[in-house]
């Protein structure tokens, strides 16, 4: 009898296999994996480039301030300085800073106006002046770093906001050169040791002879030019950067505080040890910032302010030259290089 093969059975199929097995699941997770672990470092990088980039935008605009402060007044700002200079500071308390002077060329001349610098001795009480230093300048903070308000309650300080730029103050690691105004030191408590051997510029006291070698910036009445600068404006740094605090109160972290404006070439960029501070009765500070280097006692009295640049960006701080220019200089430039372009007259051409 003829078979009807219409009618025949057929063997079932396989069913089609979906989805993954084990083994090629895990295969997809340690691919995945690998490739976060590439692109996250790589995500990372291109931000801090990116804010690194920022830093120094804010340094452009800064040196570009400077210098047209300089067009108009044909010299640099004084970095610290006494509002009656002139006559000796017989009767004025009043002081400034540069990053005051140059408020109004960063477009915060309402910020400038509540301070008053031939009034504002730097004592609380001020409040109007206080009230302006609660102000955020962001052209004065890098965003690679983090910023906490300051409050000091006993001082009259609340809130106070931080920055990140310094003038470079001298080579060596003197704030107050010799050539400084002593009567104006003298009258505000300032006075030290900025004419004694502990000072690295000084080479003898009686006569007075001093190391060459001078910063843009200056403490107390020493009045700077471009025509100063011998070695170089484009050779010679003028602004750099430390690291901001974690709101304890540190004499080097507002744009509003006379030891928080700015830092000495005395040690390279990224110094790994702390810094030093010549004042009366200080002991060792450490800072509450992870990162953030302490503070200990210095020679040569009040005006041994031993500071060094720092920044967040990996192995580099970025700085400024006195012709405006921004540049970043690596962690590992030699010691004598560095304090080379921290002076603007010693005779040198060194480049970073």
């Amino acid at each position: 009898m003829p078979i009807d093969r219409r009618c025949r059975g057929t063997r079932p199929t396989a069913p089609s296999r979906s989805g993954f097995t084990l083994v090629e699941l895990l295969v997809v997770i340690v691919v995945a994996v690998l490739f976060l672990g590439v692109m996250i470092p790589a995500i990372d990088a291109s931000r801090e480039a990116g804010r690194r980039n920022e830093c120094a935008g804010n340094q452009a605009r800064i040196g570009t301030a400077i210098l047209a402060w300089h067009e108009s007044h044909d010299r640099f700002p004084t970095g610290v300085g006494f509002s009656d200079e002139a006559s000796g500071c017989a009767s004025s308390t009043g002081f400034y800073f540069w990053t005051f002077t140059l408020l109004p060329w960063l477009g915060h001349a309402d910020v400038a106006a509540m301070i008053g610098p031939q009034t504002w001795s730097g004592a609380p009480g001020t409040a109007e002046s206080f009230r302006a230093f609660r102000e955020t300048i962001p052209v004065y903070r890098c965003p690679s770093d983090t910023h906490v308000p300051i409050t000091v309650p006993a001082l009259g300080i609340v809130d106070h906001t931080q920055s990140n730029y310094v003038g470079c103050f001298s080579p060596h690691g003197f704030a107050v050169e010799p050539e400084a105004n002593v009567d104006c030191l003298g009258k505000h408590q300032r006075n030290g040791g900025q004419r004694t051997t502990a000072n690295p510029t000084v080479l003898a006291t009686d006569p007075l002879r001093t190391r060459p070698g001078r910063s843009v910036f200056n403490f107390f009445g020493v009045e700077r030019s471009l025509d100063n600068v011998t070695d170089g404006a484009s050779r010679t740094i003028m602004l750099a950067e430390r690291l901001a605090g974690n709101g304890d109160l540190s004499p080097r972290d507002g744009w509003w505080c006379e030891f928080g404006v700015q830092y000495s070439h005395s040690r390279p960029p990224n110094w790994p040890g702390a810094d030093r501070y010549g004042g009366n009765g200080i002991s060792v500070v450490a800072s509450k910032k992870p990162g953030k280097h302490g503070l200990e006692p210095g020679p040569g009295g009040w005006p041994g302010m031993l500071v060094a640049a720092r920044s967040r960006h990996p192995g580099v701080v970025v700085a400024t030259a006195a012709d405006g220019s921004v540049r970043t200089v690596r962690d590992d430039i030699a010691p004598e290089v560095w304090t080379a372009l921290g002076s603007m007259n010693g005779g040198d051409d060194e480049t970073p």
